[in-house]
């Protein structure tokens, strides 16, 4: 388990043995971060009810890790429940931490009833079983995982990099009284990134565009919407593949269902019940585990229940958005390929997931908006097909910042590129297509040719973990730059 700080990072006040020994399970590689029980207890509150900000806003507050934004509400009532075990036991001298027997006839009425509980109570008992099992489980594939990557972002001349991380961070901490303040943590680990991004002055001017945000801007802040706009408008290679990577991280978290936390009426005889026994403490903790579980399929019922009284009319409000979606998309076109990011197992070239094929970059932004087919002949042969599109849409932004128009829009000489020709169910399920371009591998962007990528994958600790970035090429950057100037700015 990871060794933490002797105080809390969010309250100062010291870290507790329970609180070491059972810290917070947030699975990102390389947050370590920890908090005390009556943090986490003050955040677990704030989530309760709506917030009000400065300005009368309400707002809901996430099960989020502080520091890295991890989901955490799949994890954090087994550490609660560990800890206030460990705790109580340390305050009722039933840990053996002194070295003491204590026998039965030793212990007041309420040590006794404790003990027995946790002993005895067989739903408590149980709870605490899977819990630890849980947490043990936890680290364990933590630490494995750990030591897999120890050798990953190994380039061609043997030096050790970080590989890119999800580092764009805004939520919500909660402070000892569980009064909510908003944070924002910015700190992108990309090795290539042309400009730090420190401050939030640099994105005051961009106003976020949810046609870029694959439909996971519900599930984004206004300042993640905003910095993922800037970075795919940025016109830099490497802004987009950060961008792909924070999108699909995004997706990741998505799929978990995170589903906002209804408020809850306190009943007359909890609001008086200001102190719990130890052992109602512990029950309590894993009776709010199962109510959050069970709320997730009342809330989604009782959706569908509301909805169906006025489900024509949202039929027609829906088909009206639809139709002007339809209008504005075909004003504002989007490269046929738009930046995705994958994570692979490196394996020999012949089991690799991907068969890698040679191209050629034409040098012009018309590239953007090519849909790339790949057809394998009757004698095993590849046959590359590029489809251009032309619109009145597509011909404005190729025109931008171009000195002579109805061209190309040449930026560049020709250079060679790698092409996806063919791939495995593994790499369809993460989106990847025949005719995707390979633009960066392991954080650092790609310009070579199919035999040296494949030396490069080869090279790779076979069962490693490797990342790639498809699309973030100079030609779907510089269209996408455009766009954003026609339309956007």
């Amino acid at each position: 388990m990871p060794e933490d700080t002797a105080d809390c990072p969010l309250c100062l006040c010291p870290l507790e043995q329970y609180d070491i020994c059972h810290p917070v399970q947030c699975s990102s590689r390389n947050c370590q971060f920890n908090f005390c029980l009556n943090c986490i207890e003050s955040l677990i509150k704030s989530t309760k009810d709506e917030c009000k900000a400065s300005d009368e806003n309400t707002f809901k507050v996430f099960l989020h890790c502080p520091n890295c934004r991890d989901d955490l509400s799949l994890s954090i009532r087994d550490t609660v429940l560990l800890r206030k075990v460990d705790k109580y036991r340390a305050l009722k001298h039933l840990d053996g931490s002194d070295g003491k027997v204590i026998r039965d006839e030793e212990l007041t009425a309420s040590e006794l009833r404790f003990k027995h509980g946790l002993e005895k109570d067989v739903s408590v008992a149980s709870a605490i079983e899977a819990a630890q099992d849980r947490e043990k489980a936890f680290f364990r594939n933590r630490s494995d995982a750990n030591l897999q990557f120890l050798d990953l972002g190994l380039d061609s001349l043997g030096k050790k990099e970080e590989l890119w991380s999800f580092d764009d961070e805004e939520g919500f901490e909660a402070d000892i009284d569980g009064t909510p303040r908003s944070f924002v943590f910015k700190h992108h680990s990309l090795a290539h990134l042309e400009k730090e991004e420190d401050t939030e002055e640099d994105l005051t001017h961009v106003n976020p565009d949810k046609t870029l945000l694959c439909g996971l801007e519900s599930f984004m802040t206004d300042q993640e919407k905003q910095y993922i706009t800037y970075l795919l408008t940025s016109g830099c290679p490497n802004n987009l593949a950060a961008a792909a990577e924070l999108l699909d991280r995004v997706a990741h978290l998505s799929r978990l269902g995170q589903q906002v936390c209804t408020k809850r009426k306190n009943s007359l005889r909890a609001s008086k019940q200001i102190k719990r026994s130890m052992l109602e403490s512990i029950r309590n903790i894993i009776q709010e585990g199962k109510e959050e579980q069970e709320k997730k399929v009342t809330n989604n019922r009782g959706q569908k229940f509301h909805q169906a009284g006025t489900r024509r009319e949202q039929k027609m409000q829906s088909d009206l958005e639809r139709k002007k979606e339809m209008i504005y998309m075909a004003m504002h076109p989007l490269p046929a390929r738009m930046p995705k990011y994958a994570e692979l197992v490196a394996d020999s070239p012949e089991s690799f997931a991907l068969t890698l094929l040679d191209d050629k970059w034409d040098g012009s932004v018309q590239d953007a908006f090519s849909r790339i087919t790949v057809n394998k002949g009757l004698l095993g042969k590849f046959h590359v097909k590029k489809h251009y599109s032309e619109t009145p849409g597509i011909r404005k932004i190729i025109d931008a910042c171009s000195a002579k128009h109805n061209g190309k829009g040449i930026i560049d000489i020709v250079r060679p590129r790698v092409i996806v020709a063919s791939l495995t169910r593994e790499a369809g399920m993460q989106g990847i297509v025949a005719g995707d371009v390979v633009s960066h591998i392991n954080g650092d962007e790609f310009t070579g040719t199919a035999d040296e990528l494949r030396a490069l994958i080869a090279g790779s600790e076979e069962g490693s973990l490797m990342t790639f970035a498809f699309n973030a090429d100079k030609a779907v950057a510089e269209a996408l730059r455009r766009r954003f100037l026609n339309f956007g700015g």
